[in-house]
């Protein structure tokens, strides 16, 4: 690259999980970037959940500026001295129990405490709504609502399943696939004594179903600094086939008396011990906002200076625990391709060559994890999974194994 050639510059619609990873690889690298992100505030609304850092950890670690600090801080768990674990039973029985040790890596981190851990020494142009956008032979521009507009050379969106950016580049087509599950939500925050007794049926997570379909999952997203109270979240969870015709799901219009009546009455095979997390919820706890689940599989797209990173490519059901990891594995192998970019700039063939080896690379990636995690989530027919599926990489399945 010559002296005066002026740098690669590159446009990053979405400050979630995806686009602060890349950020953040790009700013290691020296290369210049812009954050553009919709909501007001990193506090505009809710975050989600606790997310499992696990097949990605080392090379996150080695792709992220040295000044974040250890992510290792992001643990929902702490201040407790716990190892993140993850238990699941079938039939009332323990089946398997996934714990971080010497020989398993992982991080399950408060998805909140990751999103302001990525943000750090981060520029984001907040409340940013994009209305068009012009793709020119040298360059990108990004016009939006207030009146301003970015150019760059590269346009990246990270803006989520709702991605607007993925629609603009299928030319309005909106490839986004319904998941025939029903989900009921809740949350609470427990006092020590009785989230002692929730944690022991798994630290960070458990999963309980049965051969008929009920099924429960309970997990921990935070402890309050002092360790007084620990807020969990759980979801009860049917096949509704209603759903994939493109209804309303059942809670868009139920109470929260009637989601929890119901959460109970779609759990009343399981131990006891395994609904008490959904008895100590009072039903003000419950979300009044349905949860529907959307995955995405892309067969091809148009190469452009514009592509796509996390759940803008490849929504996916959360069963797995392999949403987050995928996503940002896209931003840190597309940081790299951005990097090779860099070096000849003004080299446009290589510059889209190397764009459509990324798309076709994340595309070949995610495929078949969406569909596992759509399978591990409504199964290969349409229903609850019989408890023959894997998350946070290790298999769940056949006698009781520790991992």
């Amino acid at each position: 690259m010559s002296t005066t050639q002026k740098p690669l510059h590159v446009l990053i619609v979405g400050a979630g999980l995806a686009g602060l990873t890349l950020a953040q690889a790009l700013r290691k690298q020296g290369i210049t970037y812009e954050v553009f992100e919709r909501d007001a505030s990193i506090d505009a609304r809710s975050q989600g959940w606790a997310i499992a850092l696990h097949r990605i950890l080392p090379d996150f670690r080695a792709s992220l500026p040295e000044d974040l600090g250890p992510v290792d801080g992001t643990s929902h768990l702490l201040p407790l001295d716990k190892p993140a674990q993850f238990s699941y039973y079938f039939d009332n029985k323990l089946v398997s129990l996934v714990t971080k040790d010497e020989n398993f890596a992982l991080v399950r981190a408060n998805r909140k405490r990751l999103r302001r851990y990525l943000a750090q020494n981060i520029d984001i142009n907040w409340d940013k709504n994009w209305t068009s956008i012009e793709e020119g032979p040298d360059s990108v521009t990004i016009h939006f609502s207030d009146g301003s507009s970015a150019s760059g050379d590269i346009l990246v969106g990270a803006d989520g399943v709702h991605s607007k950016v993925r629609v603009h580049k299928l030319s309005g087509k909106d490839l986004l696939n319904t998941l025939p599950l029903s989900i009921i939500v809740g949350e609470t925050s427990l006092p020590k004594e009785d989230y002692e007794r929730i944690m022991s049926l798994g630290h960070s997570a458990y999963v309980a179903t049965t051969s008929s379909g009920q099924s429960v999952f309970g997990a921990l997203n935070s402890v309050d600094p002092d360790g007084a109270h620990a807020n969990f979240y759980w979801m009860a969870m049917r096949p509704d086939p209603s759903l994939a015709k493109g209804e309303l799901p059942w809670t868009q219009n139920a109470t929260q008396s009637e989601q929890l009546a119901e959460a109970l009455r779609r759990s009343n095979e399981l131990d006891p011990k395994y609904t008490e997390l959904l008895r100590l919820t009072p039903e003000t706890g419950i979300s009044t906002f349905p949860l529907v689940i959307r995955d995405i599989v892309i067969d091809d797209l148009p190469v452009s200076r514009l592509t796509l990173v996390g759940d803008a490519m490849h929504s996916m059901a959360p069963h797995r625990g392999e949403g987050g990891n995928t996503s940002m594995q896209d931003s840190l192998n597309l940081a790299r391709t951005i990097g090779q970019i860099a070096l000849a700039k003004d080299d446009k063939a290589n510059m889209m060559e190397l764009l459509k080896q990324h798309q076709e690379e994340v595309l070949a990636r995610s495929r078949p994890i969406v569909l596992a995690s759509r399978t591990a989530a409504v199964g290969a027919g349409g229903q609850v999974p019989d408890g023959h599926f894997e998350t946070w990489q290790k298999e769940l399945r056949g006698e009781t194994k520790v991992y």
